[in-house]
C-alpha cells in the first residue's frame, strides 16, 4: 500500500512538471514581459513596441505561448477601443463645427433680412433681389433645408406687395390679380417654407402650386 502511494505521488509530480514546464530562459522572459506590459500600460501606450516585445518573449519561451497570446489579444482590444474613441471624438468635433457654422449663417441671414425689411416700401424690386441673394446663400450652405422663418415670411410679404403693387396699382385689391390657370381672380399668394414654390388661392375656389 505504501509503495502504491509513493508511485501515485511521483506521477503527480511528473504531471505537474510536464504541464508547468519552466522555460530555460525564464529570467530573460520575465524581463521582456515586464517591459512589454509597461509599454502597453504607459501613458501614452506604445503598442508597436509592446507587441514586438510580446512576440520576442513568445519566441524565447514557446512554453508560455498561451499566456503571451492573451497579452497580445489584450493589446489589440485596447487598440480597437482607442481607435473607436478617436473616431467618435472626430465625428463629434465635425458635428459641433457644422452646428456652429449653421448658427453663424442663421444669425447673418436674420440680420440681413431685418435690413431688407427696413428698406422703403417703394424699393420692392431691390428687396426681391436681395432676398433672392439671401435665399441662394442659404441653399448653398444648407441645401433643401427650409428657409429661416423670418426670411420665408419676408419673401411672402414682399412677393405679395409685388403682386399688389406691380401687377395692379391698388394694394388693397389683390383679389383682382389673374394668373393663367385659375378661372377667377387670385386673392392670396404665399411662398412655400423653402421658398421654392408659390401657393395661390383664387375666387374659383381652387388653389394652385407654382414652381
Amino acid at each position: 500500500m505504501k509503495k502504491l502511494w509513493t508511485l501515485l505521488s511521483l506521477l503527480v509530480v511528473l504531471s505537474n512538471t510536464l504541464i508547468y514546464a519552466q522555460c530555460p530562459q525564464e529570467a530573460e522572459y520575465q524581463q521582456i514581459m515586464t517591459l512589454a506590459q509597461a509599454n502597453l500600460q504607459g501613458n501614452p501606450p506604445n503598442y508597436t513596441l509592446a507587441i514586438r516585445r510580446f512576440l520576442d518573449a513568445r519566441d524565447l519561451c514557446p512554453e508560455y505561448k498561451e499566456q503571451v497570446d492573451q497579452w497580445i489579444d489584450k493589446a489589440f482590444v485596447q487598440i480597437e477601443g482607442e481607435r473607436d474613441r478617436a473616431i467618435r471624438a472626430e465625428t463629434q468635433a465635425i458635428q459641433a463645427q457644422k452646428e456652429a457654422d449653421e448658427r453663424a449663417l442663421l444669425a447673418e441671414i436674420q440680420s440681413l433680412t431685418v435690413r431688407v425689411r427696413n428698406l422703403p416700401r417703394e424699393q420692392i424690386a431691390r428687396k426681391l433681389r436681395l432676398l433672392e441673394y439671401l435665399g441662394k446663400a442659404w441653399e448653398a450652405k444648407m441645401g433643401h433645408t427650409p428657409f429661416p422663418p423670418l426670411l420665408s415670411q419676408t419673401l411672402t410679404e414682399v412677393f405679395n406687395s409685388q403682386i399688389a403693387g406691380s401687377l395692379y396699382p391698388h394694394p388693397m385689391r389683390m383679389y383682382d390679380v389673374n394668373l393663367q390657370g385659375h378661372q377667377s381672380w387670385v386673392n392670396s399668394a404665399v411662398f412655400s417654407p423653402d421658398g421654392a414654390k408659390i401657393l395661390t388661392a383664387s375666387g374659383d375656389k381652387t388653389a394652385r402650386v407654382w414652381d
